[in-house]
């Protein structure tokens, strides 16, 4: 009898310590923390150089190179918007761009994981200066500013994450005009080679 209300009280001893959890450690979850995802910031800005060709009735064609910088926002995976502002560095023997500055749409094609096709559709407003002010007609005018429909087509090749190289051609200007001298047509062209930096 004696053996039994032994083990009965070792039974009900026993029983407390673990609903009183004495022997039964309380089990705490380990979470593991989860890395924030960075979204991609939709804008990009770059800068380039390049070779402007201008022609018009004075002089015919003239060539100059000239600096070009731009800064975009993806509307879409396959469509910017992009400005671009340029002006000339280096003078022609004639002509040269006092500034181009180009609002663009920019549609865009991903033709492998590295390269990006583009094309550009917009207006552009352009300073050019007849470095020899050429007397027409008795008048002196050595200037011109224009603005017109401006389109174009470009590659883009991904460096890194963050960089890439570009290069496009674009019709800046094609236009008729008039001014004091007359009617005439003047026309804008560029090659530009640069670099993109994308956030």
């Amino acid at each position: 009898m004696k053996k039994k209300a032994i083990a009965l009280c070792s039974t009900v001893l026993l029983t407390n310590l673990l609903c009183a959890g004495g022997l039964v450690k309380e089990v705490q979850k380990v979470e593991t923390p989860i890395a924030p995802v960075v979204a991609k910031t939709p804008c990009y800005v770059g800068a380039g150089l390049g070779v402007h060709s201008a022609s018009t009735y004075r002089f015919g064609t003239d060539t100059f190179v000239g600096g070009t910088l731009k800064a975009g926002y993806e509307v879409l995976p396959y469509l910017a918007l992009e400005l671009r502002a340029s002006q000339g560095l280096v003078d022609g023997d004639e002509l040269s761009q006092d500034y181009a500055y180009s609002a663009y749409l920019v549609p865009k094609y991903q033709w492998n994981s590295k390269t990006t096709v583009y094309g550009l559709l917009g207006v552009t407003k352009a300073k050019l200066t007849f470095n020899n002010e050429a007397e027409i007609n008795g008048i002196m005018n050595n200037e011109t500013i224009q603005t017109g429909f401006s389109y174009g087509a470009g590659i883009d090749y991904k460096v890194t994450k963050n960089w890439s190289l570009f290069l496009d051609a674009l019709s800046v200007i094609d236009e008729d005009t008039t001014d004091s001298t007359g009617s005439y047509a003047i026309e804008i062209s560029t090659i530009t080679v640069g670099a993109t930096y994308h956030f």
